[in-house]
């Protein structure tokens, strides 16, 4: 089954093109300005190493050895960074295609997943479109006790074709360090200086980062624009597009830090273990406004 893209859009000028592969954001247009770090090619999402707009589970980020323990018994992601499964490897939702129904303002799309983790899931992604918003309702309910740690990992470019001049604000006095060798989660920390965005600044350094949120939001900026994200989810990972992939992005010519991924999450430390028949659901809001200029 070939992926199908799917176009949402309103009288305010805010249109989203989505895909049936990987339940996934490929563009965002306020005003046909595109706001999103979007492929040239969408053949390049078919890569299982991009995840340019998918949803991104049933583990999203790092597991050391891809080994998830459940009611005492081991159970192995696929590894495809050294030693670690990342956004659970090619066994992850981001390189399934989904069904999916188109309900006026809203793209449902469903997944019935039988993977490495125990037990099937079905999962249910929905878009919904609102006035000056994109929100995703993110629900899952596995036949088995297991994990489920969803997100969204669109990138996010405001119009910009570096994302040197946008300004960030993240209101969080912890963070997970990480592992400098591996990226693994290791312990709850104390923002720095680096790390402090508690007042809007520049992400001018190089970010991969999970913050704990004191409020249910963010919010980025370009001179021109500003996206402010709402969510139920305890933290945020942000990554400034810090390694070069070889795909072409529309709207530059740059090779890294063409966009900034935004990602809610569940903590790191603390991923989400869900019963049989119980129902995992968070939510993300996209909210775009244009600035005076």
């Amino acid at each position: 089954m070939k992926p199908r893209l799917i176009e949402l859009s309103n009288k305010s000028g805010l249109k989203v093109i989505l895909s049936s592969l990987g339940a996934s954001i490929v563009e965002i247009y306020l005003d046909d300005v595109l706001l999103t770090m979007s492929p040239v090619n969408t053949d390049d999402l078919n890569r299982g190493d991009i995840y340019y707009g998918k949803t991104i589970g049933p583990i999203c980020n790092r597991v050391k050895d891809g080994l998830v323990i459940i009611n005492n018994k081991s159970y192995y992601l696929p590894l495809n960074e050294k030693g670690v499964s990342n956004h659970s490897g090619n066994d992850g939702l981001s390189n399934k295609i989904f069904d999916y129904k188109v309900e006026d303002n809203t793209v449902i799309f469903t997944y019935r997943y039988e993977g490495t983790l125990p037990g099937k899931t079905n999962y249910r992604i929905s878009y919904i479109l609102e006035d000056d918003a994109l929100k995703i309702d993110f629900e899952a309910i596995p036949e088995e006790t297991t994990i489920i740690a969803l997100t969204n990992h669109t990138f996010f470019s405001l119009g910009e074709a570096c994302i040197d001049n946008l300004s960030l604000w993240i209101p969080a006095k912890e963070y997970i360090k990480t592992n400098p060798n591996n990226l693994l989660p290791e312990t709850i920390k104390p923002i720095d200086e680096y790390l402090d965005f508690n007042n809007e600044k520049r992400a001018t350094g190089s970010y991969d980062h999970c913050y704990f949120l004191k409020e249910e939001k963010a919010y980025l900026k370009s001179s021109s624009y500003k996206l402010e994200i709402e969510t139920d989810y305890p933290c945020l990972q942000i990554y400034t597009d810090n390694f070069i992939d070889s795909v072409s992005v529309k709207n530059t010519t740059n090779k890294t830090r063409r966009g900034i991924a935004i990602e809610p999450e569940d903590s790191l430390l603390d991923r989400s273990l869900i019963k049989s028949g119980e129902k995992y659901h968070r939510f993300i809001v996209y909210r775009f406004k244009k600035l005076n200029t």
